[in-house]
């Protein structure tokens, strides 16, 4: 319903000097939202789909029945300002949010010391990793030395712990013949040289 209607309706029930005769009664107003002052209490309503600039603004009695809002502000429980003239809406302040709150020396010195904690156990973590890489390393390294090892006993245990006594004589023998052999040549020589001379 337009402002103008409802004007005309009051202006007409003035000049007849029409008294207890709320507008309501006259026109049949549908609201199409509605809201709480900051009051709790206090029931306002439009006719326009939200509280816009250019809605109508009717505030709720006791009874149920719009009557138009006075000029002036009107904050919605959503901290929501509406600012009235002669029934319309003619500006909307939205809801401050609330200001930050200024840590305290306390609370501050609190964040520092946590922030130098995690810090400190965060290069401890970084730490222990490059121990344990070179740790790792030295296992790695360890592991190869004592497989190598191993090869090398296995190896070993499939020869004979000592000589045998066959060959110990075989060895002897070859030894003993070869020198009697060279005995034998330098005894020729000397019997060739020995003959010579006599003669």
């Amino acid at each position: 319903m337009s402002k103008t209607l409802i004007q005309k309706v009051s202006e007409l029930l003035k000049k007849h000097d029409i008294k207890g005769v709320q507008l309501s009664e006259v026109v049949d107003i549908k609201m199409s939202a509605e809201g709480k002052l900051a009051d709790g209490s206090t029931m306002v309503a439009t006719p326009s789909d939200d509280f816009s600039v250019g809605a109508e603004l009717y505030v709720i009695d006791a009874d149920g029945n719009p009557q138009p809002a006075p000029d002036g502000e009107h904050t919605l429980d959503n901290g929501t300002i509406l600012v009235t003239a002669n029934g319309v809406i003619t500006e909307v302040k939205e809801a401050e949010e609330p200001a930050e709150e200024e840590l305290s020396a306390e609370i501050a010195s609190v964040i520092e010391a946590m922030d130098n904690k995690l810090t400190e156990i965060k290069k401890e973590l970084a730490d222990a990793k490059t121990e344990m890489a070179s740790i790792k390393q030295d296992l790695t390294a360890k592991t190869k030395e004592l497989s190598d090892a191993n090869v090398k006993i296995a190896t070993l245990s499939k020869k004979p712990a000592s000589a045998s006594v066959k060959e110990e004589k075989v060895t002897e023998k070859r030894e003993s013949v070869s020198l009697s052999k060279q005995t034998s040549k330098e005894n020729n020589a000397l019997n060739v040289i020995l003959s010579k001379k006599t003669k």
